[in-house]
Order: C-alpha cells, then structure tokens, then sequence
C-alpha cells in the first residue's frame, strides 16, 4: 500500500559492488540480506521494482560505507 505498483509486484534489491581494475570483484553487498522492507518501507510515489534504490555511496575516515536510499527516504552506515 502507499506505493506506485501492488504489493504482489517483484521488488528488486540492490546489490553494491567493489571491483578493482582486473574486474574482480573484492567486496559485495546485498541489500536483502541487510536490511528487512518492514524496516525500511518504500515511500509513497515510488513502485517496488527497485528496493531501496541506493543513489549516493561514501567511504568515511573509519572505512565504513555510508549509502543513501532513494525509494525508502533513508541513509545507512
């Protein structure tokens, strides 16, 4: 409810790659094994096909990951 798209739509999580220049990939974050949609609800407006929308990523001095979070009006470390 409150979303673009039914709750019977399939939602889509991001996932955040760190890859280095040989196109390995080093590190890996999933948002589906971190975070729980009950906990970080989609806000109105935005349908369930991308979840939580991760649209800015920095490293801070302590080495942790700070992200944004488009759809769901949130930031997490």
């Amino acid at each position: 409810g409150g979303t673009a798209h039914g709750d019977d739509e399939v939602m889509y999580a991001d996932v955040i790659r760190e890859v280095n220049r040989a196109g390995q990939i080093v590190w890996e974050w999933h948002a589906r094994d971190h975070l729980r949609p009950e906990d970080f609800p989609i806000a109105a407006g935005f349908g369930r096909y991308h979840w939580p929308l991760v649209n800015g990523l920095a490293v801070d001095a302590n080495g942790r990951v700070l992200m944004s979070l488009r759809t769901t009006s949130g930031i997490i470390a």
